[in-house]
């Protein structure tokens, strides 16, 4: 059996509605009105109004020649699916049939075994979110930069990869809310991150970066900041001036201590620094007032402090496989009765 090209279709008057709500920046729910049609082969797209087709999904290369043949047809296509090997060459030609496009707003590349992010990504001038899913990346082409209206960006490569480069012309992107990098060779966060004035979430999971660079804090609207499974041994004192953030995550890194300024992260509710080496408690953690949730398990400290239960909004403590005896765990239990502790082995006897 070949490939699916799969496509969602609407009512075409409902939909030209709702694009022209949205250019008022009206929000219209449009869940009711869709149709699905799954399952669809290639020989039975060409018989759908062209007007129809909204959001197209294609797992097979025949199906992938169709698309770039009907393509042009296609005058309110919105998102991309891509799930098929193809070359550089393949996707040149693709992003030409794309470029003029404008409601298309949304590409994924799903193992499609492109080892480069190409320089005519920069065609989609409306484009605005990227995916790029399982491919063996080495690099992204810094005319990425030149895609003024994307508002979310998305690497997760296979397994292996060999990237280990985020071009500084990331900080082009004015528009950018979501970055996301995971499993990479990266080390360094570019400066001019602190560029991206609107950036709310920063995800840069399972790579190699040492350190942050200070213009992280210059990301004033960030709600978001996740650096599991990295190689970080400080954090820069300038993550102080990240005053909406509510969520911070430096679980499995080199971490010993932490910047005086975390204290000034007045608005943060959950802290994650499982598996560091911390072997003194930070206590700038006491002035975090809002936090509800706190994982610091997997470290190498002694003594905690029972003022932890001052923090009148903390629900959630993980402080197990760390060095405490039993008797620290004791009064730590009785001091903090409202608060849910996760407590297993490692015990200090």
């Amino acid at each position: 059996m070949g490939g699916i090209l799969a496509l969602f279709s609407c009512n075409n008057q409902i939909k030209k509605q709702s694009l022209i709500d949205e250019k008022e920046k009206k929000v219209v729910a449009k869940q009711d009105t869709i149709k699905q049609f799954k399952r669809l082969r290639f020989y039975e797209l060409k018989g759908i109004d062209p007007k129809a087709v909204h959001i197209v999904k294609i797992y097979g290369q025949k199906e992938l020649n169709g698309f770039l043949e009907l393509c042009p047809t296609f005058p309110y296509l919105e998102e991309l699916s891509l799930n098929v090997e193809m070359t550089e060459d393949v996707f040149d030609t693709l992003m030409d049939k794309l470029k003029d496009k404008l409601y298309f707003k949304e590409l994924t590349i799903d193992r499609c075994s492109l080892k480069k992010i190409p320089s005519t990504i920069a065609k989609l001038q409306h484009l605005e979110v990227f995916t790029s899913f399982r491919n063996p990346l080495t690099e992204i082409s810094p005319e990425i930069g030149l895609m003024k209206n994307l508002r979310k960006l998305s690497l997760d490569p296979v397994i292996g990869n060999e990237l280990k480069v985020i071009p500084s012309e990331i900080g082009q992107l004015e528009n950018l809310e979501t970055f996301i990098l995971s499993r990479s060779k990266v080390e360094i966060l570019p400066a001019e991150i602190g560029n991206c004035k609107n950036l709310l979430q920063i995800t840069i999971n399972n790579s190699q970066l040492k350190s942050l660079p200070p213009e992280i804090g210059l990301c004033s609207q960030l709600r978001s900041l996740t650096l599991a499974f990295n190689e970080i041994e400080s954090l820069p004192p300038e993550i102080g001036s990240l005053a909406e953030l509510r969520g911070l995550s430096l679980a499995i890194n080199e971490l010993s201590e932490l910047p005086i300024s975390i204290k000034n992260l007045k608005k943060l509710v959950s802290l994650d620094l499982t598996g560091n080496k911390f072997s003194v408690f930070p206590k700038e953690i006491l002035s975090l007032n809002q936090l509800s949730g706190l994982s610091i398990d997997q470290n190498e400290f002694k003594i905690f402090p029972v003022e932890i239960g001052d923090l009148i909004n903390l629900k959630h403590l993980r402080v197990d496989r760390n060095l405490m005896d039993k008797h620290t765990i004791e009064v730590l239990k009785t001091k903090n009765r409202g608060v849910s502790i996760n407590l297993i082995d490692r015990i200090n006897k």
